[in-house]
């Protein structure tokens, strides 16, 4: 029997595949049990039973002046952008878009 997470990453892949786009599967299981898709970008989706993230591979830190200058206008607080963070939670459909677009 497939766990919530395995559903989810069927479901994203699947619509991704649908609209050309190939992602690489990755399993985890520390600290828990997830599952990463990762696009040919490097954007990463991280799935897991409760939670879907979604962390943009082109906004890795170090960031320059202007990427926390965008980050603070795009509204991420003031705590995220210390840290230059930009894993955000997200739906099933917007895992699909930002993967896929």
């Amino acid at each position: 029997m497939k766990t919530i997470a395995e559903e989810k990453v069927h479901f994203i892949k699947e619509r991704c595949e649908s609209r050309g786009v190939q992602l690489s599967l990755k399993e985890h299981s520390e600290p828990v049990h997830f599952f990463s898709l990762i696009n040919k970008r490097g954007d990463m989706a991280s799935i897991s039973d409760t939670h879907i993230t979604y962390e943009p591979r082109m906004y890795a830190p170090p960031w320059s002046d202007y990427m926390k200058n965008w980050a603070e206008a795009e509204g991420f607080n003031e705590d995220s952008i210390r840290r230059q963070n930009l894993i955000r939670t997200i739906t099933m459909n917007a895992a699909i878009e930002y993967l896929s677009s």
